[in-house]
């Protein structure tokens, strides 16, 4: 097997209130997750629901960015609000050999634009218990 790209999920962060935003980006994307801690704080995880036959973090990211491009002004205020909103691409590596993902300089400058990071998670390769 070769080194794989996943998916790319956005990451939120908030001490405030990221409901109406979560509901929003819920009608292009899927909220994976969403908690409240004993502290207040909000997290969220959202992907992409469509599922293309090679998916990139190029494709993937320009979904995002346009869910948050449709925003309320009320969901624009509470993503704003966020202090976390990273987009983190995750790729599993099988073999030791290199693989290449471009994300084009204008992608990078949309994703600056709406405030957003990035984050890269490599994960190891998966065993089979035979």
């Amino acid at each position: 097997m070769s080194s794989s790209y996943l998916t790319t999920d956005l990451d939120l962060r908030s001490e405030y209130s990221i409901s109406q935003l979560l509901r929003e980006l819920d009608e292009d994307c899927v909220v994976l997750a969403h908690l409240e801690d004993n502290d207040g704080l909000h997290s969220a995880t959202v992907e992409v629901t469509f599922v293309a036959e090679h998916p990139t973090p190029e494709s993937e990211i320009r979904v995002l960015l346009a869910a948050i491009a449709g925003l309320s002004e009320e969901a624009r205020r509470e993503w704003n609000q966020c202090h976390c909103r990273v987009f983190n691409m995750g790729f599993r590596f099988e073999e030791r050999k290199p693989t290449h993902h471009l994300l084009s300089a204008e992608l990078v400058q949309r994703i600056v634009e709406v405030g957003g990071s990035i984050s890269i998670t490599l994960y190891p390769p998966e065993h089979s218990s035979d």
